[in-house]
């Protein structure tokens, strides 16, 4: 379950991905993530689309991610401020989330 998750958010945050906000539509104006104009999205945003805002899916993913950032010793804050941080890319983003999913393969 969780990796097919990992999985829906490697595939929409290949679509595009931001920073700053949750999500944004065509103009790059900040819309939520459910929004149907929403075109990019956050590491956030994307876990709050895949879960269609169900609040117990949406904190279940993000503990997962939050533990997996810990564990691998790259983050102890907010997934917000992993994802927002200068330096990140996208690529380093869906680099992130295909460790994860090697990672629940063993």
């Amino acid at each position: 379950m969780i990796k097919d998750e990992i999985q829906q958010l490697k595939s929409l945050l290949q679509q595009g991905w931001t920073q700053g906000t949750t999500a944004r539509n065509v103009d790059h104006h900040a819309v939520d993530p459910l929004d149907e104009s929403a075109v990019v999205w956050s590491i956030d945003g994307a876990i709050e689309k895949i879960s269609g805002g169900n609040g117990l899916n949406i904190q279940r993913l993000k503990m997962w991610i939050s533990e997996y950032l810990r564990c691998l010793q790259f983050h102890r804050a907010p997934i917000y401020l992993w994802n927002d941080a200068f330096c990140r890319t996208q690529q380093d983003v869906i680099a992130f989330l295909d460790l994860m999913m090697l990672d629940l393969e063993d």
